[in-house]
């Protein structure tokens, strides 16, 4: 995922890439997007986002699955509401009952990992974003302020980052007083602007028309 905060509109805007987009890694044969990562970590990722797709990403920040479920669990003690569509369970640690309810940490890790129906990945990245949103919506609830000095401490521990602590602590103050209520969201491929294909060394991948996508990235950023 690529983050957006624009200061000046307070608009917030997600971009989630598909892993399977067939890429142009610097210094390597096309493959799978997720390989960059593997290959050369944040910075060869950073740059094929960057060649691909002409997007400036001037800060990182990683999270495991255990760090996630805990900064969860900090972040919403309660829980995080979340309409969940279905019964799920397959492959994901917990079984999810179709309702609107408050998930913890695992639950919540649970729901955003699921993929075994219909949508597979694009149901799982639009499930992500759903995420971001709904812990956006607890960052800026009422009692969420009296938290902050725990989160940033737990977030010291559990978030690999190229910011600085107080960095970390005064841009999620500022996320949360300042960033629009909703997350504004983007998938990428955009619908209609790919195919399938397959190759020996890469598997099945999604090819994309890059302009268009390109061009759908900018759009949604800046127009």
């Amino acid at each position: 995922m690529v983050a957006s905060w624009n200061k000046d509109t307070s608009e917030v805007k997600v971009i989630s890439f598909m892993r399977d987009i067939y890429a142009a890694i610097p210094g390597y044969e096309d493959y799978k997007l997720n390989t960059a990562y593997y290959l050369g970590g944040v910075e060869l990722l950073k740059e094929t986002l960057g060649e691909m797709f002409g997007i400036p990403i001037h800060h990182y920040a990683l999270i495991d699955f255990q760090s996630f479920e805990q900064l969860v669990n900090i972040t919403a003690p309660n829980g995080v509401e979340i309409d969940v569509e279905k019964e799920m369970s397959e492959n994901i640690g917990v079984t999810l009952t179709p309702g609107v309810q408050r998930l913890n940490g695992q639950e919540l890790l649970g729901y955003a990992r699921f993929r075994a129906d219909a949508e597979g990945d694009f149901g799982r990245v639009r499930r992500q974003q759903q995420v971001i949103g709904a812990l956006k919506e607890e960052l800026t609830g009422p009692l969420a302020f009296t938290g902050y000095s725990k989160l940033a401490g737990a977030v010291q521990g559990a978030v690999q980052t190229d910011m600085t602590a107080s960095d970390q602590l005064g841009k999620a103050v500022k996320f949360a007083l300042f960033g629009g209520r909703e997350v504004e969201r983007l998938t990428i491929p955009a619908e209609g602007t790919y195919s399938h294909a397959s190759y020996p060394h890469a598997g099945s991948v999604l090819e994309l028309d890059l302009e268009a996508n390109r061009q759908a990235i900018n759009d949604f950023l800046y127009e």
